[in-house]
């Protein structure tokens, strides 16, 4: 509608109906099969726009020409992903739902993440702190918000970009090893916002449940998602738990319960 301006048009496959050549709609029959995007071998555009209505008096044969231009800027296909095609892993501290006002681009900053600040405790609970580690706990406290503020841009590139995908915020990962049969996964959606494991808390919470988890507990999440149709455009967090032998660590079952994600708007 607007003049000199690109316009994305969709069309989903199942809309394509059989036209013959003189213009008129084909009903499907048994000699014309269900249209199948696969068997697309050429592409043609078709233009048709309504008469033009012309001055009556005049006799110029020109005057039933219309002006037309009509310009592609590209053409891509888009289909039906029934697993992710794309993992990214995230960090933990950013919050489950962020609202547009969170987001302070000025300050490289996402408003109503948790970071961690460190320092010497004193007898009576107080943090003290001198000048070398106030100082050097403010470096760390503007590296760690930015940290999370690029982190957070990357989901939401990723979310607006199309690709079907999964987003697994970690908290933190260490390189050694855990015995994989006394160890459970745990995904959920959510993390409270009193979790003191994802602060400088204890590493395990009351439950026998923490945030930090290895190198090999996040490459078995990222494969596991990857050919799994339940964690299709979801964003969960990562846990991982004592358990007994006998314990079952489905992932698929965890993945099935997760809620997607709301749609991204481009």
């Amino acid at each position: 509608k607007s003049k000199n301006k690109f316009t994305t048009v969709r069309l989903p496959f199942e809309k394509f109906q059989p036209v013959a050549a003189d213009g008129s709609s084909v009903k499907h029959s048994e000699e014309i099969p269900p249209f199948r995007g696969q068997d697309v071998q050429q592409i043609g555009y078709r233009f048709r726009s309504l008469p033009k209505t012309t001055n009556p008096s005049s006799t110029d044969d020109n005057n039933n020409l219309q002006s037309f231009y009509l310009a592609f800027s590209y053409v891509k296909l888009y289909r039906s992903q029934p697993e992710p095609e794309f993992i990214y892993v995230s960090d933990a501290r950013i919050p489950p739902i962020v609202s547009s006002d969170m987001v302070r681009h000025d300050m490289k900053r996402l408003l109503g993440s948790v970071s961690s600040s460190s320092g010497l405790v004193g007898s009576d609970g107080a943090v003290l702190l001198d000048d070398r580690t106030t100082a050097t706990a403010l470096r760390n406290t503007i590296n760690t918000e930015e940290e999370i503020y690029y982190k957070y841009l990357g989901e939401e590139t990723l979310k607006k970009s199309g690709l079907a995908y999964a987003v697994v915020r970690v908290k933190e990962y260490q390189e050694q090893e855990k015995d994989s049969a006394l160890t459970e996964i745990q995904l959920a959606a959510d993390v409270a916002a009193n979790d003191e494991s994802i602060t400088a808390g204890p590493e395990v919470d009351e439950n026998g449940s923490s945030l930090v988890v290895t190198q090999d507990q996040v490459a078995q999440v990222c494969v596991s998602a990857l050919l799994d149709p339940g964690a299709l455009n979801k964003s969960f967090y990562l846990r991982s738990k004592q358990s007994s032998p006998n314990d079952d660590n489905n992932l698929s079952e965890q993945f099935q319960s997760l809620p997607k994600d709301p749609v991204a708007l481009p």
